[in-house]
C-alpha cells in the first residue's frame, strides 16, 4: 500500500531539532502533529507500507503533479484541523484542483470549522463557495467525510449535506493514537510540588486568558509551558523569533521563559507528560490531548467551537474561557471535575472511527484485531534516535546559547543569499525576455515597413 498523506513531518524518521524548528516541518503549530501522528501508527500496517507526505504549502499542485499522485500512490489519506476558515481558502483551492485531477480514492480522517462559540451557522461566510466545492470533491473521491464534532456537523447541514450520508462525527485522530487503549488517567493528589503543564500563547491578546494565566502561574509556580506555535518555539529555543517581523505589539508575557519546554516530536510530547506532569491546563487542545495520551489529568478553557466540539466530543474537561477569572483557583476546578470521564464512551468512539475508516476502504492495523496494542509503527519508533527535550534558551548554559545563535544566524543568512541569487537570477532572465522582446519588435516593425512597399 502506497500512501500520500497531507502532513508537515515524515513520522517514521527522526529529524535534528534545527530541522524541525527552523525548517517548520510542523506547518506552525506542532499541535498539528498528534493527528497525523496517530494515522501514522494507525495505517503503517507492515514494512510494504510506505506514506508519504505532501505539503501543499510547499509543492504546486499542477498537472504533473497531479498524474504522479495518480501513478504513485493508491490513496491520499487528508487529515484536517480547522479547515473552514477565511485564512484557508487559497490551500481549499488548491487541495479542491487536486481533488478533481485525482483517479484514486481519498480519505477525511478528521475536518472542523474555526466558529465562535454559540456560532449560529444559517449566517453566511465569506468561504461558503469554496467550502461547498471543496466538500463536493472530496465526496467524489470519498464514501464520506470525518467531522471533528457537532459544531462542524451543523456547519455541513447548512450547506445541505447529509448525516451519515456524507458526513460522520468521529471527533480527532489524535485521541485514538493507541486504539481502544486509552492510559488510565493518573490520580489527582495536589501538592506544592506537583508539576503542572501550561498550553497556550507564550503572548495573549486576549486580556482576561492572559489574567487568568498570570494568575495560576503566581497561584503555582512548579510548572512548564509547552510552545506550540513556531514564533513562540523559535523564541524559547533560540532567544529571539529571527524571522522578519510585524510591527504589532508585544503583548504581556505570563510566563517564566526559563520555563519552557520545546518538543520536536510527538513522542518526545507524549512521554513527557506522562513521566513529569500531574496535571494539565491551558488554551491549546493538543497540548492537552498530549497530556491525556500521557494519562494526565486535563482541563480545556475553550476560547471557540474547535476547541468545545472536540473535548466534549471526548468527555475532556472544559469550560467556556469566558467562566474563568483571575480569582479562580486551580485547586477548586481539580476537586470540580471528574478527569477520568475521557474513558466513557472511548472504546464506542474509537470503534467509529475504525468503522469509518473501512467504510472508505482504508485497511488499518487494527482491521484484524481492533484490541491490539503493540503495531509495526512502535518498532520503527524504537529504531529512532529522538533528540531530548529541548529546554529554554535562559536555561541553558552560556556555550549552548552561542550555539543556537549561531545556528540559527547561519541558517536563516544561507536562507537570505539563497533568496537573493534567486532574485539575480529572476532579474537576468527578466533582462534578457526584455532584451528578446525588443528585438523581436523591432524585427516586426521592420517587416511591416518592408511590406507596406508593395502595397
Amino acid at each position: 500500500m502506497r500512501i500520500l498523506m497531507r502532513a508537515q513531518m515524515q513520522h517514521d524518521k527522526a529529524f535534528a531539532p534545527d530541522d524541525v524548528l527552523l525548517k517548520n516541518l510542523m506547518g506552525g503549530n506542532i499541535g498539528n502533529w498528534l493527528y497525523q501522528y496517530s494515522l501514522f501508527r494507525a495505517l503503517m500496517i507492515d514494512e510494504n507500507t510506505v506514506i508519504d507526505i505532501f505539503n501543499p504549502t510547499k509543492q504546486t499542485v499542477d498537472e504533473e503533479f497531479i498524474e504522479k499522485v495518480n501513478s504513485d500512490y493508491d490513496v491520499f489519506v487528508l487529515p484536517l484541523a480547522n479547515a473552514f476558515k477565511l485564512s484557508f481558502i487559497n490551500e481549499m483551492k488548491s487541495l479542491t484542483k487536486l481533488l478533481n485531477g485525482l483517479k484514486i480514492p481519498c480519505v477525511v480522517p478528521g475536518v472542523g470549522i474555526q466558529a465562535k462559540n454559540g456560532v449560529n451557522f444559517s449566517e453566511k461566510y465569506e468561504y461558503i463557495d469554496e467550502s461547498k466545492e471543496f466538500i463536493k470533491a472530496i465526496l467524489k473521491k470519498s464514501n464520506m467525510i470525518g467531522v471533528r464534532g457537532e459544531a462542524t456537523g451543523e456547519f455541513f447541514k447548512s450547506l445541505g449535506f447529509k448525516e451519515e450520508k456524507d458526513f460522520t462525527v468521529i471527533g480527532c485522530p489524535s485521541l485514538y493514537t493507541f486504539g481502544m487503549h486509552l492510559p488510565e488517567v493518573k490520580p489527582l493528589s495536589y501538592s506544592e510540588n506537583s508539576k503542572l503543564l501550561f498550553s497556550s500563547k507564550v503572548e495573549h491578546e486576549n486580556k482576561n486568558i492572559a489574567a487568568v494565566l498570570k494568575s495560576f502561574t503566581e497561584q503555582h509556580p512548579n510548572y512548564c509551558y509547552a510552545p506550540q506555535r513556531l514564533q513562540d518555539m523559535l523564541t524559547c529555543f533560540y532567544g529571539n523569533d529571527y524571522r522578519i517581523k510585524s510591527n504589532k505589539k508585544p503583548k504581556e508575557r505570563f510566563f517564566d521563559p526559563d520555563k519552557a519546554v520545546i518538543f520536536t516530536s510527538p513522542t518526545q510530547w507524549i512521554n513527557f507528560t506522562r513521566e513529569n506532569i500531574d496535571f494539565s491546563v491551558g488554551t491549546r487542545i493538543h497540548g492537552n490531548v498530549a497530556a491525556v495520551l500521557g494519562g494526565v489529568p486535563s482541563f480545556i478553557m475553550a476560547t471557540d467551537q474547535r476547541v468545545s466540539e472536540l473535548a466534549g466530543y471526548h468527555n475532556i474537561a472544559c469550560v467556556p474561557v469566558t467562566s474563568v477569572t483571575p480569582e479562580t483557583k486551580l485547586t477548586d476546578i481539580m476537586e470540580k471535575y471528574d478527569f477520568s470521564l475521557v474513558h466513557k464512551g472511548h472504546r464506542e468512539r474509537f470503534n467509529h472511527f475504525v468503522d469509518f475508516l473501512e467504510k472508505n476502504d482504508l485497511k488499518t492495523v487494527y482491521s484484524a484485531d481492533r484490541s491490539v496494542e503493540r503495531v509495526y509503527f512502535d518498532s520503527v519508533l524504537e529504531s529512532l534516535e529522538l533528540s531530548d527535550n529541548l529546554y529554554a534558551f535562559g536555561a541553558v548554559s552560556t556555550e549552548e546559547k552561542l550555539n543556537r545563535v549561531q545556528r540559527a544566524a547561519s541558517f536563516y543568512a544561507d536562507k537570505a543569499i539563497n533568496a537573493q541569487n534567486k532574485l539575480d537570477a529572476e532579474k537576468e532572465k527578466n533582462a534578457e525576455t526584455v532584451k528578446n522582446l525588443k528585438a523581436a519588435l523591432a524585427d516586426a516593425e521592420s517587416k511591416k515597413g518592408w511590406k507596406g512597399l508593395f502595397k
